[in-house]
């Protein structure tokens, strides 16, 4: 037996002005099997979960952007930065650690080596 649908739930994509839906809801209303159509009205907390949404973006973005920053100064500084969130260190501050280069002894490229007693490049120890 197949499920049975009772109606639909429509979003438009912007709030519309209810003189100007006007014709949206008349041309629905004519579609045959329709019994009912009427307008949702905008109210405060869609606007508050609306901001929530856009701050909530808006702070993504900028620690991604920041994050990418980070990661091209690590790069032309050849150092690691380690970050409290990611090492859970009790301090406050950033570490810097020296992240030097070595070459693989399996393809011989250059790779930042992360741990000392490592000399293989990450390409390379998934098959070492």
């Amino acid at each position: 037996m197949t499920d049975r649908v009772k109606g639909f739930t429509v979003t438009l994509e912007k709030d519309i002005r209810i003189d100007d839906v006007e014709f949206i809801l008349n041309a629905v209303k004519m579609i045959k099997g329709i019994a009912h159509v009427e307008p949702s009205i905008s109210t405060s907390d869609d606007h508050f979960a609306r901001q929530r949404v856009k701050m909530e973006m808006r702070e993504k973005k900028e620690y991604l952007k920041a994050k990418e920053v980070v990661a091209e100064y690590e790069k032309q500084l050849n150092i690691h930065i380690v970050n409290k969130r990611d090492d859970l260190d009790t301090t406050n501050e950033n570490k810097v650690v020296e992240n030097p280069i070595a070459k693989c002894k399996i393809c011989k490229e250059e790779f930042h080596q992360e741990e000392e007693h490592w000399n293989v490049c990450d390409k390379c120890s998934k098959f070492w």
